[in-house]
């Protein structure tokens, strides 16, 4: 299975208001503090990758992406990247991409309950990064306040500092009005009031907002038809992919969309801090056969009743201390069982450990059947 990795708002040259950091970049981890990385887990369900150009091109201006131009490297020494312009790949779609958003977008009171949801992810996103970000910066800041009373533009006092700021509040920073300036608490009270007489400012920084939305998912779907390929977006964008698949009825892009909340509940709840020990290791991971089980345990999850839960995740610990149990006891058996073939004149060492290493491959692979897929996560987790 192919896997577009997603450019947030590709098709738009520049995007509404102030804060456009997030223009043309790549997915990251909602589930991270300190730093951008990319949403490893769904890597394990795709062979090959498309990327933007355009997105490569940020990618390497941004310090805080290093992850993602570590990540994107590392796949495409495998020969597992494939580069694209994503915009020039819709355009000859383009007025359907429009006329479609258009359509969905004549009443915006429509998308309260959607962007709700998205406007909840981002949020919930930020507010564990502040809660656990070291904020001594805030501590200095505040005091400069004080000290410079009303007579001074509060933003003005973060500007000085600026060149002091690490990476971390570099990011917050960013951070601070979602996705881009206006997806906020103010973009929810305009739709809730969409009716009644609100100013025409508000009307129009909330249409930019969620055509901009609306339009970014289009244009990907038109893309994943385009280039035959499942897509992998934004977390909080993913309410709005709800929407549209409702009443497309896309119901392979529906089912992708669980593959990837499947396999990031299973990760989530087996490593809770996963994290490669390379991306290297995590990119020719994709090449171990086990990778097949892996992918099939998520399958199960989509079509069937496995649930990864606390309940899962105990079982499965349990079988693997058993299944070592196991290995160990048949290694102890075949050390004494197979010591008399050591006598055998002039190849009795080697037959002894021939004999040994092919009991143990056979007891080990049987014990371990059906958690292969935990061993491979395993190595690769840092």
């Amino acid at each position: 299975m192919d896997a577009i990795l997603s450019s947030f708002c590709f098709t738009k040259e520049t995007l509404a208001g102030d804060n456009n950091y997030f223009h043309r970049l790549p997915p990251v981890c909602f589930k991270t503090w300190n730093q951008f990385v990319p949403d490893y887990s769904v890597l394990f369900l795709c062979d090959r990758f498309y990327a933007d150009a355009h997105a490569i091109e940020r990618i390497e201006r941004e310090p805080l992406f290093k992850k993602h131009k570590e990540m994107l490297g590392a796949l495409k020494s495998c020969g597992r990247l494939e580069v694209r312009d994503f915009k020039g790949e819709v355009a000859p779609y383009a007025s359907a991409i429009h006329a479609h958003v258009e359509t969905r977008t004549r009443n915006l009171n429509d998308w309260s309950a959607t962007f709700q949801q998205v406007v909840g992810k981002w949020d919930g996103f930020y507010d564990r990064v502040v809660e656990k970000y070291q904020d001594a910066w805030t501590a200095e800041e505040e005091q400069l306040l004080r000290e410079a009373g009303d007579d001074i533009d509060a933003e003005e006092v973060y500007l000085e500092r600026h060149h002091e700021w690490p990476e971390e509040r570099l990011m917050l920073a960013s951070m601070e009005g979602g996705m881009y300036e206006g997806l906020e608490r103010g973009l929810l009270e305009t739709l809730s009031r969409w009716a009644e007489d609100i100013p025409e400012y508000h009307r129009e920084r909330a249409t930019g907002v969620i055509s901009s939305y609306v339009e970014h998912v289009a244009a990907s779907l038109c893309l994943s038809d385009v280039l035959g390929a499942t897509l992998h977006d934004w977390e909080d964008i993913g309410p709005v992919y709800n929407a549209v698949l409702t009443d497309t009825l896309r119901v392979s892009s529906a089912k992708e969309l669980e593959r990837q909340k499947q396999i990031n509940n299973l990760i989530e709840v087996m490593f809770p801090d996963f994290e490669p020990k390379s991306e290297i290791a995590l990119a020719r991971a994709l090449d171990d056969p086990r990778i097949t089980d892996l992918r099939s345990l998520v399958e199960n999850a989509v079509e069937h009743d496995v649930v990864f839960d606390t309940d899962f995740a105990n079982q499965t610990l349990r079988d693997v201390l058993n299944a070592g149990k196991k290995i160990d006891k048949a290694r102890r058996l075949t050390g004494w069982i197979s010591k008399p073939l050591g006598f055998i004149p002039y190849a009795g060492f080697l037959v002894e450990g021939f004999t040994n290493a092919a009991v143990e491959k056979l007891v080990e692979k049987k014990a371990k059947k059906g958690l292969s897929w935990f061993y491979l996560l395993s190595e690769i987790n840092a």
